[in-house]
């Protein structure tokens, strides 16, 4: 990030995804002290300006036109679409005419939102990337309230209109059938089940997944505590859901010691050594047009979240409820692939998944920035739209799912639940009690010392005008008859 000093000496401009007309209005951004190629835009019209301490590197003036918005360019281009094709169709099947009608629709909404939605906190490659990801959750967002309303029956038929071959109850499987760690007796393999694991879609799923988590959450300790979390949830939820059921080398060796950790030790080179850096200069890039359009594609540069979970009570509070969140969205992915009869490689599961990777990305950072600055009082709009999507896509796995899960939670799982949230609420406390103790009557000597400091500089202060007013009433000029003397 650039240094609070440089900020401030920034001059402010126009934001570059204004609107009104064709190109918009921008003002020639400054340039960034010791970069003859960057400039910085730093814009306070934005709806983060007031929370999130943002600066946008922009590219060359000679790249403005990729900068600009054309909103009736757009405008012209999106209704010519949208006439041909209404023109052009002539189709008498109801089922055709909704789906290209949802489909016209959602792809006009999504142009406004691609030129008018509010800028998050990210803008490489392009702001209007950024706005698209939300225009497609404010969609997704959308079409989870209407599923709401719904019965089971209507909504698995409602996605047979995406795909007609869903519609189907999944054949469900379980992990936990052949455990067997050692099987000298296999004609292919002595570890014959532990390979049947690997060649699951689900093992390159938790790779990629938690990649991909490491690039949201930013930090090793938390994904490692996560990647144990869900594990406990599945063991806490495997009567509910039979792929959740898994051998104990699945879950202690496959998933947390290999995959998980794969994907982890993935994403920290990715945030460490190929985006956490200050500035693009590779191989000379900037010497060339060709080289601006690369680098505007990459983050200027890629803040490092420090969490700091236990440092007081609050921010425990707010990383312990991010956690949730995001274990609740991994869970619903299961749920809801189970309720509406989605099979896991369905396209269906892999947008979502893609969906939620991109716009989790500016969430957390919204999030983090809410946590952590004391000066940041808003709920960013990023963040505010995936609570609302994990909320309800919670909601339709319960009420499309009642009925479903008849088995209640056994009394293995139900009771070292309690007796564990009994100690950890007993020991959080206790620990926070210890460690806000020193710290208060260190904070308290200190405000003394700095108050008895202040108030002999207030009595020297005083001493000194005292003496002055002295010395200036001792030196008072002299009387008009020894003035006359003093001049002859």
């Amino acid at each position: 990030m650039e240094s609070s000093t440089q900020q401030q000496k920034a001059p402010q401009s126009l934001s570059l995804s204004g609107s009104g007309g064709d190109g918009g209005s921008t003002v020639a951004p400054a340039p960034v002290p010791g970069s003859p190629h960057l400039y910085r835009h730093d814009s306070d019209t934005g709806i983060f300006a007031q929370n999130l301490p943002r600066h946008v590197m922009v590219d060359d003036p000679s790249l403005s036109w990729f900068r600009k918005p054309h909103t009736l360019t757009m405008m012209i281009v999106t209704l010519l679409v949208i006439i041909v094709g209404a023109f052009t169709m002539d189709s008498n099947n109801t089922e055709v005419n909704v789906k290209v009608g949802l489909t016209a629709a959602a792809g006009a909404f999504l142009v406004f939102s691609v030129l008018y939605l509010h800028d998050g906190p990210f803008l490489r490659p392009h702001p209007a990337v950024w706005r698209f990801v939300t225009g497609c959750g404010i969609i997704y967002l959308l079409g989870l309230t209407f599923l709401f309303f719904q019965t089971p029956a209507f909504a698995r038929h409602f996605l047979t209109y995406f795909d007609t071959a869903l519609g189907v109850p999944l054949p469900e499987r379980s992990y936990a059938e052949n455990c067997e760690f050692y099987t000298p007796d296999h004609p292919h393999s002595r570890f014959a089940n532990i390979l049947d694991a690997l060649h699951d879609e689900f093992a390159l799923a938790h790779t990629i997944g938690w990649w991909a988590k490491m690039l949201l959450l930013r930090d090793v300790y938390l994904c490692v505590f996560l990647s144990c979390m869900f594990e406990i949830w599945e063991l806490t939820l495997q009567h509910q859901l039979p792929n959740f059921a898994e051998c104990w080398w699945d879950h202690i060796i496959l998933d947390i010691l290999v995959c998980n950790n794969i994907g982890i030790i993935a994403g920290w080179f990715t945030c460490r050594y190929l985006l956490k850096v200050k500035e693009y200069n590779w191989s000379g890039l900037w010497a060339t047009k060709k080289g601006k359009i690369i680098s505007s594609f990459v983050p200027t540069d890629f803040d490092e979240f420090q969490w700091e979970m236990l440092s007081n009570w609050r921010r425990f509070v707010s990383v312990l409820l991010f956690c949730l969140a995001i274990s609740l969205i991994e869970l619903n992915a299961f749920y809801l692939k189970f309720v509406l009869w989605v099979p896991p490689p369905h396209p269906l599961n892999i947008g979502r998944l893609l969906l939620w990777l991109f716009m989790g990305l500016p969430a957390a950072r919204e999030y983090y920035q809410f946590v952590v600055d004391p000066n940041c009082y808003r709920f960013g709009p990023q963040a505010w739209l995936c609570v609302c999507i994990f909320s309800m896509e919670t909601l339709v796995s319960i009420k499309l799912g009642r009925g479903m899960f008849p088995m209640p939670f056994p009394d293995e799982v139900f009771y070292p639940w309690v007796v564990f949230l009994a100690v950890a609420t007993v020991g959080l406390i206790a620990y926070f009690s210890l460690r806000a103790t020193p710290a208060t009557t260190a904070d308290a000597s200190s405000a003394a010392v700095s108050k008895r400091k202040k108030q002999r500089g207030n009595h020297g202060n005083s001493n000194t005008n005292n003496n002055n007013n002295n010395n200036q009433s001792t030196k008072q000029p002299p009387s008009g008859l020894r003035a006359r003397k003093m001049a002859k």
